[in-house]
């Protein structure tokens, strides 16, 4: 699936410029390509630190953190003052 053909992107008010993805997996990886293409700030995280090392080195994400997702906390913390969505 082409992500990036989804109207709901384009749809996006434009002064939400930021959003912060929880994992980098096939379908993490694809959300953040399609944003990241489509000009938003993407925070993306995930619990494998190859997989943050490999989005950051790709330039899919601007922001990548390896962060265990256990709890509430931890994401709030992480993501506070940064995007607008969550995805």
């Amino acid at each position: 699936m082409n992500l990036s053909s989804l109207s709901f992107f384009r749809s996006l008010r434009k002064d939400n410029q930021q959003f912060a993805v929880i994992g980098l997996g096939r379908f993490g990886r694809s959300v953040c390509s399609t944003l990241h293409n489509f000009g938003y700030q993407v925070l993306a995280t995930d619990i494998d630190e190859k997989r943050v090392s490999e989005a950051l080195t790709e330039g899919i994400v601007d922001h990548a953190l390896q962060l265990d997702f256990m709890s509430l906390t931890t994401w709030t913390q992480a993501i506070a003052n940064f995007a607008n969505h969550d995805i």
